[in-house]
């Protein structure tokens, strides 16, 4: 998949998120404390029984907010890598010479399996680039 692809269909997925959030009457407005929010919503979404697809598609359009985000304020771009060996395909930002895999660390925040909350991953990631002026 071609970097202009991928970026549209993040894009798109984040707006996904938002729509998802609205279903619920909650609202999410882009900034860095909307991730807040969108952990708020996932601890809900924690402690229910998901399907492989619901899970799937779950972590990817809140990696895809929660990504959008950090693009926005911090910078990077989108990358999806194929399928290599056993591991499955996997879509990071990279922000030179670091690479960050949101949905990725959506997925295992919601199979129970990301130690820390993401509001606390994401504010360990923005220490490492100058402040934002959206707080």
């Amino acid at each position: 998949m071609d970097s202009a692809n991928i970026k549209e269909l993040m894009q798109a997925s984040a707006l996904d998120a938002v729509a998802f959030a609205k279903e619920q009457q909650i609202d999410l407005d882009g900034s860095i404390k909307s991730i807040e929010t969108v952990q708020q919503i996932l601890d809900q979404l924690r402690n229910e029984t998901l399907s492989d697809k619901h899970l799937f598609t779950l972590s990817y359009i809140f990696g895809a907010y929660i990504g959008e985000i950090f693009i926005e304020n911090y910078g990077g771009h989108w990358f999806h890598q194929e399928k290599q060996g056993d591991e499955p395909p996997q879509t990071f930002i990279i922000n030179d010479p670091y690479s960050y895999a949101f949905p990725g660390i959506v997925y295992l925040y919601l199979m129970g399996q990301e130690q820390y909350s993401l509001v606390h991953y994401f504010d360990k990631i923005a220490e490492q680039y100058p402040t934002s002026t959206d707080q």
